[in-house]
C-alpha cells in the first residue's frame, strides 16, 4: 500500500470513528473499533460492554451505525483499488 493510500485510509477511519461516536458515544465507538481491528475474538469484558451498549440503542441508531459501516467499507475498498 502506498503512503498516500495509508494516509487516506487513516483519515477515513478517523472520520468513521468520529461519526460513530456521535451516534453511540465515545466509549462504545472505541470498543467497536478495537474489536474490529483485533482480527480475532475480543476479550469477554469487551464483548459484554459492546453487547450492553448495543442493547441500549434503539433500532434507528443501530440502522444508522450499519449504514455508516457500509459507507466506510465501500470507501475503504475504493481506496484499495
Amino acid at each position: 500500500m502506498l503512503l498516500e493510500e495509508e494516509q487516506a485510509l487513516a483519515a477515513l477511519l478517523a472520520r468513521f470513528r468520529t461519526d460513530l461516536a456521535a451516534i453511540c458515544g465515545e466509549d462504545l465507538a472505541d470498543s467497536l473499533l478495537k474489536a474490529g481491528q483485533s482480527g480475532g475474538a475480543p476479550n469477554l469484558d469487551m464483548q459484554l460492554a459492546i453487547n450492553d451498549g448495543l442493547e441500549m440503542m434503539d433500532e434507528a441508531q443501530r440502522s444508522e451505525i450499519l449504514g455508516l459501516l457500509d459507507d466506510f467499507l465501500t470507501q475503504a475498498k475504493a481506496l484499495r483499488n
